[in-house]
């Protein structure tokens, strides 16, 4: 991979954040999109959310914890988040770094302190 700023050597960047910068940058890897096949993405995602929302339907308070760390202290990127989350806790979803995976996270993480996802300190 080409130097990236220096991105590449952050840790709170999972190597598909990496992917994915380099393609925005350089083009490589596009797919074009018909608003067909962007309407049968969009139901897959929705589809993979509700299983990601059921699987952490039960975060712990130290699962909380260690989401916010990542997150709010360390800085890590959704992706990166869900990485080292299924890590930690031998994680069942595919692919590890799975950016909707760290959404969830993150969401459900902030519900536990009484906090808002969307807004500082967590984005």
């Amino acid at each position: 991979m080409t130097e990236m700023g220096g991105l590449e050597h952050n840790p709170g960047m999972s190597a598909a954040d990496l992917r994915v910068l380099r393609s925005a940058a350089t083009g490589e890897g596009l797919i074009p999109l018909s608003l067909s096949l962007l309407s049968d993405l969009m139901e897959m995602m929705k589809e993979t959310r509700t299983f990601f929302e059921e699987l952490m339907a039960n975060m712990t308070p130290d699962q909380a914890a260690f989401v916010r760390r990542l997150r709010v202290d360390e800085g890590y990127s959704w992706r990166a988040v869900a990485e080292t989350c299924h890590v930690e806790w031998a994680g069942s979803w595919e692919p590890p770094s799975n950016q909707i995976m760290g959404m969830v996270l993150c969401e459900r993480a902030a519900a536990g302190f009484g906090e808002e996802p969307d807004a500082p300190p967590w984005n």
